[in-house]
């Protein structure tokens, strides 16, 4: 039987692909799992044992129930960056307008909860999310999964509990007012 051919192509070989950097430390996907876990050991009971969680790529997602309403940490590699925060994508936007919007009223008390780096944002026609971004560190580790873990659990503590119920008509009718969560832009 003849041998078969050698590799060839673009990433023939122990040539690394172009483009891509070999990188120490937790894989993106391990990096999550281990926020993750993190996250549910600092929740209070109550939460931690009916949170649901998907991984999908570079995205980890929290939920308790309801899908499109989800805390999310997405690690930006290639921006240097990783966004946290609790997203509403659900089909219909004046929901998740009205969620957002109920937030977005308890801005102080999430701020005081979280710290002033919380925006709210009408994200697509549709979609809406409450979030803050702060700078990757890499090599990604275990520490940094834990002290992210933290933070996470932090924003479900602080949102969580503004969640419960569904928007009432007149909140829905609300709208978003899309203004930043920052000490200068309160009234």
């Amino acid at each position: 039987m003849p041998e078969p051919p050698p590799p060839s192509g673009r990433y023939a070989g122990t040539r690394k692909p172009k483009g891509r950097r070999q990188r120490s430390g937790l894989a993106t996907r391990e990096f999550l799992h281990k926020t993750e876990s993190a996250a549910r050991a600092a929740l209070p009971a109550e939460l931690a044992s009916s949170v649901s969680s998907r991984l999908r790529f570079s995205l980890l997602q929290l939920h308790f129930g309801d899908p499109t309403v989800h805390y999310e940490v997405w690690v930006q590699r290639r921006q240097g960056a990783i966004e946290v925060g609790l997203h509403f994508e659900g089909p219909d936007g004046e929901r998740n307008r009205a969620l957002l919007d109920r937030l977005v009223a308890r801005g102080e008390q999430l701020m005081d909860a979280l710290g002033l780096r919380i925006e709210p944002e009408v994200w697509t026609e549709t979609w809406t999310r409450l979030h803050e971004t702060m700078p990757l560190h890499e090599p990604l580790d275990e520490a940094f999964a834990s002290g992210l873990g933290a933070r996470v659990s932090a924003w479900v503590q602080a949102c969580q509990p503004l969640l419960a119920g569904s928007p009432s008509p007149s909140e829905r009718r609300k709208g978003v007012k899309a203004r930043a969560l920052h000490p200068a832009k309160r009234r």
